[in-house]
């Protein structure tokens, strides 16, 4: 053993709680080392010391200081959190609504009957075929002009798409943080009330 593991274990050894193996590495260790003795001299001084000193008694009331200060952390908790949740869950639930109904005012295409609710009217290119010079026939089938007509609406909705994106990005982040200033302005409220 070294001197650190020693140096652990001394005080085990001084209440007599090694196991019988630990006790002779322990033993044999202070038989070679001189700062493991000196450091053994010193606990067994403490503790005669401790030992030596009159037991003192709580004070009567002392049981019945700790409940109340453990009753009264509790009370504060249960106080707090009575406090805090409702006011925090109305205001988010506030922001929430604010955020959609602000989405439907600014992107009303979302509302049933609206005008923008359809989609662009779009018209590609005839299903039949046309003539492109005296030799060429170029013909369209059903599935080109669906394909088409298709793309060209994703083409216009993209911008759209991306428009709405940034607007619930940036108006969530202006929502956590008018949150985050009522929860700082609650806790402040909270403070100065003295609770």
């Amino acid at each position: 053993m070294n001197c650190e593991e020693v140096a652990r274990l001394l005080p085990l050894f001084l209440d007599d709680k090694l196991a019988d193996y630990d006790k002779t590495s322990v033993k044999e260790h202070l038989a070679t080392c001189a700062d493991c003795r000196l450091l053994l001299a010193d606990l067994r001084q403490e503790q005669e010391l401790l030992r030596s000193l009159p037991q003192v008694a709580p004070p009567p009331t002392w049981r019945a200081d700790l409940f109340n200060k453990i009753a009264l952390a509790q009370a504060r908790k249960q106080k707090a959190r009575r406090y805090f949740v409702p006011r925090l869950g109305s205001l988010a639930a506030a922001l929430l609504i604010v955020l959609l109904v602000s989405n439907l005012l600014v992107f009303p295409h979302y509302l049933p009957g609206s005008k923008q609710a359809a989609e662009p009217d779009m018209k590609l290119m005839s299903l039949e075929s046309f003539s492109v010079g005296e030799d060429t026939q170029v013909t369209t089938t059903q599935e080109d002009y669906a394909g088409q007509q298709r793309t060209a609406v994703a083409g216009v909705n993209a911008p759209l798409r991306s428009q709405q994106l940034r607007w619930w990005l940036w108006s969530s982040l202006l929502a956590v943080s008018i949150w985050a200033a009522g929860a700082g302005f609650f806790y402040y409220r909270y403070r100065l009330m003295g609770q």
